[in-house]
């Protein structure tokens, strides 16, 4: 018995329309409401279709590329239009999903390929419109719409592209010339220029070593808070020994971890000079190993 009332009830519902002579307009929105309208002979609701026609309607469809943002459009003749810069091939007139035209003076004209009696054919980068007398003139701008493969995919590995806006700075710069064959001396002495570390952990120095006479070579990094400040010592980074003895010539790097100091300086000193001093020339590259 309750299960013959529920029933009943819905049945009114979904009829209250043809009792009132109305149609039931609940959840439309307002564009939807104006374009419908109730046929009482028929006992059902009519609609119109919105924003198309040939003379140009209103609606657009969705499409990937759009004109002036992803290629350029220029008039050609009352029914013509040249893309240029096409940033995908047009093997199909499929593809051309519309064309809205804002001319010089009155009113915007959208049309939309198939819509209607419009037809847009694309061929060699020329758009052709038929199905409206002179859609086109010149001072008219255009918004184009095409489809095609979807922005930033590879088709190859079926994967989207992504490009950080703003990636974290290089972890490695280019190896840079420091200085060239510097003679050591007896006494600390700067190599080179103080270096920038700014936005870097960790400084390697790649050197080659003439020894000559000199012996008891040491080579240390201090650190500078401003530039052209004062030299500090670096608390846990030691001055490493480069030789003590006589030996051959030798190319070899040095990695020093500098934190988060701002400045740095090279230096170097021979306990023995000797004759013909050694000399050094020095490479260097920073990086960020954290």
């Amino acid at each position: 018995m309750l299960k013959r009332i529920f029933t009943s009830l819905i049945f009114c519902a979904l009829f209250a329309g043809l009792t009132t002579g109305a149609p039931q307009t609940n959840n439309l929105s307002q564009a939807q409401i104006a374009n419908m309208s109730y046929d009482a002979t028929l006992g059902a609701i009519q609609t119109s279709e919105i924003g198309t026609g040939t003379g140009g309607g209103t609606a657009t469809a969705a499409a990937e590329y759009l004109s002036p943002s992803d290629f350029t459009v220029a008039y050609t003749s009352a029914t013509t239009i040249t893309l240029s810069s096409l940033p995908i091939s047009i093997t199909d007139s499929a593809q051309v999903v519309y064309v809205r035209v804002v001319p010089a003076s009155g009113t915007a004209a959208t049309y939309v390929n198939g819509d209607g009696t419009n037809t847009i054919r694309h061929s060699g980068g020329v758009l052709t419109l038929t199905g409206t007398a002179t859609p086109f003139a010149s001072g008219d701008v255009y918004e184009v719409g095409l489809n095609g493969e979807k922005k930033a995919f590879d088709a190859t590995n079926d994967l989207l592209n992504i490009e950080e806006q703003s990636p974290i700075w290089s972890r490695y710069t280019s190896a840079a010339t420091h200085v060239t064959a510097q003679d050591l001396t007896a006494a600390y002495a700067d190599f080179g220029a103080e270096i920038d570390m700014r936005g870097y952990d960790t400084l390697q120095i790649f050197v080659v070593v003439d020894v000559n006479d000199s012996l008891n070579v040491d080579l240390q990094v201090l650190g500078l808070h401003t530039s052209a400040g004062t030299e500090y010592g670096i608390y846990g980074v030691s001055a490493v020994s480069l030789w003590t003895s006589v030996v051959s010539d030798f190319n070899r790097v040095y990695e020093f971890d500098t934190g988060g100091i701002p400045y740095v300086q090279i230096q170097a000193i021979a306990g023995t000079a000797g004759a013909t001093a050694g000399d050094l020339s020095i490479s260097i590259v920073k990086a960020f190993l954290r």
